[in-house]
């Protein structure tokens, strides 16, 4: 395995066991807690989103053809028990495919569906990969926020 992929490997890890830190840590009512209703999302919802994104550009950079319903993911309201089983599967998922990227150019061009922005576009097997973790990282500080929010209102 290449150094890349090991460092990709690393931090993935370090992300996904901060999902799952947030999950275990929350009150059960805190995991579908929204904030502001119809302005943000719930923990549950920020979970689902995740799996299904990070499978989304993983799935992308291997060249795999990945569907999925990025509104229903938004509205998901699952409790801890489906949320731990969702990360442990799309880690297992993300490894897999990182693994798969170890010997391939991951300086490719591929075009691809950009679904936020409907449009297709020109990245690299690299950029999928790493904006699938950047993408992942980012949501883990939203998911820590709601829940510290949700904690708080409850006192």
């Amino acid at each position: 395995m290449t150094s890349e992929m090991a460092t990709a490997r690393e931090i993935l890890t370090e992300v996904l066991d901060g999902i799952e830190r947030v999950v275990r840590g929350c009150a059960e009512e805190d995991l579908r807690y929204h904030p502001t209703e119809n302005a943000t999302n719930s923990v549950a919802a920020l979970v689902r989103h995740c799996c299904g994104s990070l499978d989304s550009w993983l799935a992308r950079a291997v060249g795999e053809i990945f569907e999925r319903d990025q509104d229903a993911e938004f509205r998901y309201e699952g409790d801890r028990l489906s949320l731990l089983a969702q990360i442990d599967a799309a880690r297992s998922r993300a490894m897999g495919r990182v693994g798969a990227l170890t010997g391939r150019d991951l300086s490719e061009i591929l075009v691809v569906r950009r679904h936020s922005q409907e449009r297709d576009i020109a990245v690299s097997r690299s950029w999928c990969l790493w904006h699938a973790i950047a993408h992942l990282a980012e949501h883990l500080g939203h998911m820590a926020l709601t829940a510290q929010i949700a904690r708080a209102r409850r006192g």
